[in-house]
């Protein structure tokens, strides 16, 4: 029987989180775990920087629902991938340690691109937020970033990915 596996992404937005799951989905028979895309449902908008700080009880929910959606996942057995910031720690261990109790594999993707990087595509791309306020979220982040180690529980750290690397290709013996 093959590995259960979750696979938690962390870097700054605009990084290439999603683009990255992507790629690893179409590698791995996978779900992609997305809070944005849980926010957006929620909203019937695209994801905006302001919600957690305007509706700090929603975004407990949104968290609320990424964890049971991921517990249902690990239950019928499903490789997950989880795609969100998680620059901290504190973001990680609850996925760690729930991943863990299903007897899953958990391997750590960081997406390693320059905040400069990740800054100048919110500019080009800026969701309808005002850029400043994406370069003050960016420069946050990347202050308190910490970096991804087997010490947290991860199974393995993936090779980082940045934006040099946008096509490479990816296959299932890279991940496993």
């Amino acid at each position: 029987m093959e590995d259960k596996i979750l696979i938690i992404l962390s870097g700054l937005p605009g990084s290439g989180k999603s683009t990255l799951a992507k790629k690893l989905n179409d590698t791995l028979e996978s779900v992609i775990v997305s809070p944005d895309s849980i926010r957006s449902m929620i909203t019937g908008e695209r994801y905006d920087i302001y919600w957690k700080r305007l509706f700090p009880s929603a975004e407990k929910l949104v968290k609320s629902l990424t964890i049971e959606v991921c517990e249902e996942l690990f239950k019928e057995n499903i490789n997950v991938i989880y795609d969100e910031t998680n620059t901290t720690k504190a973001d990680r261990v609850t996925f760690l340690k729930l991943a863990k109790v299903y007897g899953y594999k958990v391997y750590g993707y960081e997406v390693n691109t320059p905040a400069i990087e990740c800054k100048k595509r919110r500019a080009e791309d800026n969701k309808g937020i005002v850029t400043q306020r994406w370069y003050d979220v960016i420069d946050e982040m990347d202050s308190n970033r910490e970096t991804m180690s087997v010490s947290e529980g991860f199974d393995r750290i993936l090779e980082e990915y940045s934006y040099e690397d946008k096509k490479k290709k990816i296959n299932k013996n890279t991940l496993l």
